[in-house]
Parts: C-alpha cells; sequence; structure tokens
C-alpha cells in the first residue's frame, strides 16, 4: 500500500500538498517542486500563504476553514518561488479526522487562455454581427425610403389621373429634389416652349436636382417633337438639373438615332417605373456623398 502510495505522489502530474490544520505545509509531491520553483526541503518548511498570490491572502482563511470541515473545490491564483503567478483549480479534503488538508492542484493556465481566447472571438462575433446589423438596418432603411417614395408617387400619379388629361403636363413635386412631370398629348414646338418656362420656373423655386420627364401619353414624337423635348432638356440642365426620360417608343427611338441628333448624355428607360427607380437611387447615392 505505502509502494501504491509513494507511486501515485511521484508520478502525479498534478501538485499533491498535504496541508496542517494551522495551513502548514507538511508533505509535497515532485510535482509541485517543479511547479512552484521550491525544493522539497524548502516547500516543507513554508504554509499555504506562502504559495497564494498576494492579492488572494483575505481568501485563505475562511477557505481553510471551510475545507477542514467539509472539503473544497474553488480557483485561485498561486505564486511561484521567482514572484511569478499563474491560475490554479484547488480540490481538498480533510483526513486524519479533520487535523490534515489533501489538495490537488491543477495548473489551469492553458484553459484560462482558452477561455480568453473564446471571450475575445465571442466579442468579436458579436462586433462584426452588430456592424452587420447596422448594415443590414442601413440598407433597410433606405430601401423603406424607396418603397414609400414609389408608394407616394403612385399615390400622386392615380390621384392626378383626371389631371393629368386636362392640364396634359403636371409638374409633381416627389420628394425634396426631384420632380416629375408626366406629359400627355402632342407635344409641338409652342407647347414646348410653354413646358420649359414653367419647368424651369419649377425647378427654380423647388431647387429641384433631377426632372423625370415621362413622354408615355405622347401619342407621337416625330423630328419636331423630338427637337422641341431636347430643347426642354438643354434648359432644365442650363439651370442645374438633370433630366430622365421614359417612355420613349420604338418609332421615337428611332427618330432619335436616325434623326442627327445629338442625344450624348441622354438617359432614357423604357417605363416611368424603371426611370423612377434610377431617379431614386441617384437622389440616395447623392444624400449619402453630402454626408
Amino acid at each position: 500500500m505505502k509502494l501504491r502510495y509513494d507511486v501515485l505522489l511521484g508520478e502525479a502530474r498534478d501538485i499533491i500538498l498535504f496541508i496542517g490544520d494551522d495551513g502548514r505545509i507538511l508533505e509535497a509531491n515532485p510535482a509541485a517542486s517543479h511547479a512552484y520553483g521550491y525544493s522539497q526541503d524548502e516547500l516543507q518548511t513554508l504554509t499555504i500563504r506562502d504559495l497564494r498570490d498576494p492579492d488572494t491572502q483575505a481568501e485563505i482563511g475562511p477557505q481553510l476553514a471551510r475545507a477542514l470541515h467539509e472539503g473544497l473545490l474553488f480557483e485561485t491564483s498561486h505564486r511561484r518561488k521567482d514572484g511569478s503567478t499563474f491560475p490554479v483549480e484547488v480540490s481538498t479534503k480533510h483526513i486524519d479526522e479533520g487535523k490534515t488538508l489533501v489538495s490537488v492542484i491543477r495548473d489551469i493556465t492553458e484553459r484560462k487562455h482558452a477561455e480568453a481566447e473564446l471571450v475575445r472571438a465571442r466579442e468579436e462575433l458579436e462586433e462584426r454581427v452588430q456592424e452587420r446589423t447596422a448594415e443590414l438596418e442601413h440598407a433597410n432603411a433606405k430601401l423603406r425610403e424607396q418603397v414609400e417614395a414609389l408608394e407616394a408617387a403612385r399615390r400622386i400619379i392615380e390621384q392626378q389621373a383626371e389631371e393629368l388629361l386636362d392640364r396634359g403636363a403636371p409638374i409633381l413635386c416627389i420628394r425634396e429634389g426631384l420632380l416629375l412631370s408626366p406629359l400627355v398629348g402632342p407635344f409641338d414646338a409652342p407647347r414646348a416652349s410653354r413646358f420649359s418656362g414653367r419647368v424651369l420656373a419649377a425647378i427654380a423655386e423647388l431647387r429641384a436636382r433631377l426632372l423625370l420627364l415621362d413622354v408615355t401619353g405622347v401619342p407621337r414624337l416625330d423630328s419636331v417633337a423630338v427637337r422641341a423635348l431636347l430643347d426642354v432638356i438643354a434648359a432644365a440642365k442650363l439651370v442645374g438639373a438633370s433630366v430622365i426620360v421614359t417612355g420613349i417608343r420604338a418609332a421615337a427611338a428611332r427618330e432619335l438615332a436616325t434623326g442627327g441628333f445629338d442625344v450624348s448624355g441622354l438617359s432614357t428607360y423604357s417605363t416611368l417605373a424603371r426611370g423612377l427607380t434610377e431617379a431614386l437611387r441617384r437622389m440616395s447615392a447623392e444624400a449619402i456623398t453630402r454626408r
């Protein structure tokens, strides 16, 4: 039995200390000498207080009393001979009718490093999640803004349906900086001249930066009508507003392509919905650039 005891004490990788009820170290295994840097003889001149981190001294009395009474499992910090400290897990139990403690002490430095790394990784992941959540919230806000603008435009267009038929060329403020004018009916030079004056006045008054011209309701865009339309676009650009034209039909497109007109820089879309989407995208991009 004594041989087994000696083998166990000598070969154990964990620190094993036999401690008196006054805290004196009665016996220690080779692993203790290796861990603390003291010889076997030196260890037997010390008390458990000599092996504890100075910051944990206040805990020793209550822990010793409890261990002598019922045993204890706890984590603390121990100190080596050179003054360095390391985290440990202590499992201690009384023997000899409570007069002696057997403490099995495990160095948990690697475990603490792993726990710290896990905490760091979790914090980093949470930070990335928060950043991604913020990005998604920002994108959702922009999407909601565009959807709301599209819905507002739809309501305005529906509300103005009868007026469109009567007036033929209303100028509607869709949102700050964005005007929409759906043209209905023939578009000749005299009408283009009157319309140009109204558009320029609206751009100046509302400080518009983008004009959306929808010609879906214009039955025919011949060379005269195309020239009149280009004159309106040029006038709008002179006062600082970009122009998007929507609803150009195939015949009008051929007229633009083959009629010798300068269409460089002309922005066109087949439908009002596509043009409005592009207009809103430009406005949003402009708003972000200004921040």
